[in-house]
């Protein structure tokens, strides 16, 4: 339910932004942590990884101190805290939410199974005891190892040089609580075997935000006519995931709330597909829905970083979430190289002047031989303050241009056009967005039935 109903999210917040099982059974001795590529060596009193079922599970101790963490036990509460860097940790045994501090901040997060006790050692999920301190997890199937990458404390280096960019995510993402209303129509063109065939789309969107939630109404509308017709001829114009999501797409009302103290995304709408009852909220954790919704680009660690004006948080975020490869042989240096891109070309000593501020030109070539060319424009006033910002992302394969894409922000708003050409299908979109200090702030929780 919750992968077909992040697919749908893909496409609602593009403008905005299991209980356990207990089989008697346990397999031990079969699987492999490393951290930063070194082997952990586990041993029968301190406990080994476990399976059960279907998940692995971790003794926290062992993960948490071979990160750097402090841990300590309270065994009339039957809670474990551990502590790194500012950061605290603190769960309740038997219990899904675990409370993560820090710089000030406590959010609740929900892990996706129970921790337990077994021998005296506490287990835990190994994605949670990853990611409590910011690093990220990957499973390498053929060797049975859990791979993690301590992304957090690799990525707390120079991070003194990206005053403008912090500056910069301050402008994108206002302390006070913000109304916003916006309308992103899209055009999205398919190159079929018969001939092709367009279907638009509107997205209505408003509510409010500030840097910890936001609580937005949606209403699509999208024109199938052209995809039935064209479906009736070829059955095969499109898959039929993507057939069925535009025709759930068709006149649509959703409610969305992104909630970073509860570390959730909540969805209502039109759900009752997916197996959400009518008029419930769905819950969904925000670290992989984020993953989900951006490819791997969005992390909840990345929003983070944007929401506290941090700009080598974000990066170091950005780069964790598609870092990890589940057979690579080295991780930690796939991690630097995805970092020190997205860094190296927004340095301080990076931006010269430029007409009425200061200005960044970014170019590389990809993988794949492509020309990837960015630019950052930053207007400021006479105090030397932001006030407004402009940046484009343009793509050319063998001189032809496959991806255009142009955002323009200041405090009253953003205006933004995309446009992504390829053999398949053709994409434009246009969006458009006013932005109001706002009366109140956004709920950080919505209010009725959520499952699960």
């Amino acid at each position: 339910m919750k992968r077909m109903i992040s697919r749908l999210l893909a496409v609602l917040l593009s403008t905005a932004l299991l209980g356990m099982s207990a089989p008697a059974a346990f397999a031990a001795n079969t699987i492999a942590v490393t951290v930063d590529g070194t082997a952990l060596q586990f041993t029968a009193a301190g406990g080994q990884p476990l399976l059960r079922g279907g998940r692995t599970y971790v003794p926290l101790r062992a993960i948490f101190e071979a990160m750097g963490a402090t841990v300590g036990w309270d065994a009339k509460t039957q809670t474990v805290s551990a502590t790194r860097d500012g950061t605290a940790v603190q769960l309740v045994i038997g219990q899904k939410t675990v409370t993560v501090t820090e710089q000030g901040e406590t959010r609740a997060a929900v892990t996706d199974a129970k921790s337990f006790l077994e021998n005296g050692r506490t287990y835990v999920p190994v994605r949670f005891a990853a990611q409590a301190f910011g690093a990220n997890v990957g499973w390498d199937a053929a060797a049975r190892t859990v791979v993690i990458v301590d992304a957090a404390k690799r990525g707390a280096v120079n991070t003194n040089d990206f005053t403008v960019m912090d500056r910069y995510l301050a402008l994108l993402a206002p302390t006070d609580s913000r109304a916003v209303s916006g309308t992103l129509s899209v055009l999205y063109t398919v190159h079929a075997a018969n001939g092709d065939f367009a279907v638009p789309m509107k997205v209505n969107y408003s509510g409010t935000r500030d840097t910890t939630s936001a609580a937005l109404d949606i209403q699509v509308t999208t024109d199938i006519a052209a995809l039935t017709s064209a479906l009736a001829q070829d059955s095969d114009a499109v898959s039929e995931g993507v057939a069925n999501l535009l025709s759930q797409l068709q006149n649509a009302t959703y409610s969305c709330v992104i909630s970073r103290p509860d570390s959730a995304l909540y969805l209502k709408g039109p759900l009752t597909d997916f197996g959400v009852p009518n008029g419930a909220w769905v819950r969904l954790p925000l670290d992989p829905a984020l993953r989900a919704l951006s490819g791997g680009k969005l992390t909840e660690s990345a929003l983070t970083g944007l929401m506290r004006h941090s700009f080598a948080q974000y990066t170091t975020g950005a780069a964790a979430g598609s870092s990890i490869t589940h057979a690579a042989a080295d991780n930690v240096g796939t991690f630097t190289t995805a970092l020190t891109a997205l860094r190296a070309p927004y340095r301080d000593s990076a931006f010269t002047a430029a007409q009425g501020g200061i200005g960044v030109t970014a170019t590389a070539t990809t993988a794949d031989g492509a020309t990837d060319t960015r630019t950052l424009m930053l207007t400021t006033d006479a105090a030397g303050a932001f006030t407004a910002a402009k940046s484009t992302h343009t793509v050319a394969q063998n001189g032809v241009t496959v991806l255009s894409n142009t955002i323009t922000r200041n405090a009253a708003g953003m205006t933004a056009s995309l446009d992504i050409a390829s053999a398949s299908y053709h994409l434009t979109a246009s969006l458009t967005e006013t932005s109001a200090p706002a009366s109140a702030a956004p709920a950080r929780r919505p209010t009725g039935t959520i499952v699960p």
